[in-house]
């Protein structure tokens, strides 16, 4: 890797991490989103083409959530 590639990395790398802090709402509101999508895609992938309730799935995904970010964050 070049220097420049290096800068424009440790650059990039501290401004995410400025990100991370001073912003963690926004962090924390993009990684929801995604474990939600990750959720839905694999009640998909696991479904036997059985309907289900959209409220009732996105209930049970967000105590999931909850849950998983309680977890996390006894841990740190």
């Amino acid at each position: 890797m070049n220097l420049n590639k290096q800068i424009i990395k440790d650059i990039f790398k501290e401004a995410l991490i400025e990100v991370m802090e001073d912003r963690k709402h926004l962090f924390q509101e993009a990684f929801i989103e995604a474990l939600e999508d990750i959720g839905m895609l694999k009640a998909i992938q696991e479904s036997d083409d059985e309907l289900i309730d959209e409220d009732e799935f996105m209930s049970n995904l967000r105590v999931r959530i909850s849950e998983l970010a309680r977890s996390s964050a006894s841990a740190v």
